[in-house]
């Protein structure tokens, strides 16, 4: 399935492209393609674009705005990240990072008062680079770069789900005693736990996961500040911050 950029009146050739480059949007070309509108129900929404995976077909936001725009990216990825592992078994947080007692399957939509939690994993060697991996085209935000991340499955921890997620998408074994936790934020019915290994690390032994991570490469804080500004590195709301 590919994300296309509907035409939008009042932008230059220039903006439309950069906002397709940050958006991760595509040129559908001859493309077969399907529209998509928030006006659907949400039912609608999910049909259309299970069709559209299961045909191979070119999904086009229909929207008036840039911001009408975001909107549908940010619905249909979030519709993407269910469906990657829909079988996947999650914790229900409240909004105050307490568990509730109750699991959720991941391919379900959570409730407006519910959260999951996921973790992002930053390994860092003694030149002070990171390990970076590309997102695969066939996901949300496809050939942008990013540290390690994913969801933490029910029963397990942060940590736990840390160690797990590095070694599922690289191949590399973290050294448990190297691990720092550094914060948790929050977004849309999600927390998430950042975590810094250092450690040392050989690309040419990092693993790729197929269908998840295309390609790998070691970067220093102001090559991914780079990325970051040529919208190339997936944004996290606190990287800029992070990197310092």
């Amino acid at each position: 399935m590919i994300l296309g950029m509907p035409g939008l009146a009042g932008l230059t050739d220039a903006e439309s492209a950069a906002i397709a480059k940050r958006l991760g949007l595509k040129d559908t070309g001859s493309k077969k393609a399907v529209k998509f509108s928030l006006s659907m129900s949400n039912e609608e929404k999910e049909h259309l674009l299970s069709r559209a995976e299961a045909e191979g077909l070119a999904v086009l936001p229909e929207v008036s705005s840039v911001e009408e725009l975001e909107a549908a990216v940010l619905w249909v990825n979030l519709w993407r990240n269910r469906m990657c592992e829909p079988d996947e078994l999650w914790d229900v947080y409240d909004a105050e990072g307490n568990l509730t007692g109750k699991t959720h399957l991941r391919a379900v939509p959570l409730k407006p008062d519910e959260y999951h939690l996921c973790v992002h994993i930053w390994l860092e060697n003694s030149k002070g680079e990171f390990l970076l991996t590309k997102r695969s085209e066939n996901k949300s935000m496809p050939g942008l770069w990013e540290s390690t991340g994913g969801s933490v499955t029910a029963g397990e921890d942060s940590f736990t789900a840390a160690l797990r997620e590095v070694e599922e998408e690289t191949g590399i074994i973290l050294d448990p005693s190297a691990g720092q936790f550094l914060f948790r934020y929050s977004g849309l019915s999600f927390h998430c736990d950042v975590w810094l290994f250092r450690q040392e690390f050989d690309l040419s032994k990092v693993k790729l996961l197929e269908g998840e991570t295309c390609d790998c490469m070691a970067a220093d804080r102001a090559k991914i500040l780079e990325l970051l500004k040529n919208d190339e590195f997936v944004p996290y709301e606190y990287i800029e911050a992070f990197l310092k």
